[in-house]
């Protein structure tokens, strides 16, 4: 984890250093080179919203865990469709006060809005790398790191940590269900 921590604060500071230079540069250009460079830029922060958007609605769907991301500003204030349930005891909506109408089975492999009731329970697996996920947006197990940041970007004290096994990040995230640990960050 430190590592990763490490590697993108590198990565950040490379990408900081990149645009000062590339502002720098950009001073010493005629006005018809900077028009020309902001339009390639937009171009390119254009390119990727749209691959972006992509990439998110393709893992919505894989996952039925709906992300934010949406095509256009019209969208922002659009509702949302409910996801279609790859359980049956998944809840596809929650009540206002974030309680769903179940009892369980509590799955592996799904993110809930509420703080399960009982311990998870295991799914086949092929051994990959698993995220629990304690605190945040949703909580639960996923092997999908995009989601997994999306469940804790925003919300203070979040916390996903990535195991190489679900039974290690059963073991994790019922330890801390147990513990009173798992907890549902409001939006």
């Amino acid at each position: 984890m430190t590592d990763n921590n490490t590697n993108a604060g590198a990565a950040f500071h490379a990408a900081l250093q990149d645009l000062l230079t590339a502002i720098a540069s950009a001073s010493a250009l005629s006005a018809s080179a900077l028009d020309s460079s902001v339009r390639d830029l937009h171009q390119t922060l254009v390119n990727l919203s749209a691959a972006n958007t992509a990439i998110t609605k393709a893992a919505s769907r894989l996952y039925n865990v709906p992300l934010a991301a949406p095509e256009s500003a019209a969208q922002v204030n659009a509702p949302a469709a409910a996801p279609k349930p790859h359980h049956p005891a998944v809840p596809t909506s929650f009540s206002p006060t974030g309680l769903p109408h179940m009892d369980g089975p509590w799955i592996a492999g799904n993110l809930y809005g509420v703080v399960p009731t009982m311990p998870l329970q295991a799914v086949p697996d092929n051994q990959d790398k698993w995220f629990a996920i304690t605190r945040g947006k949703y909580v639960g197990l996923t092997k999908n790191s995009a989601i997994s940041i999306n469940a804790v970007t925003g919300f203070a004290g979040a916390l996903s940590e990535k195991f190489g096994s679900q039974s290690e990040a059963l073991k994790h995230f019922n330890g801390a269900l147990v513990c009173g640990a798992v907890a549902i960050n409001p939006s």
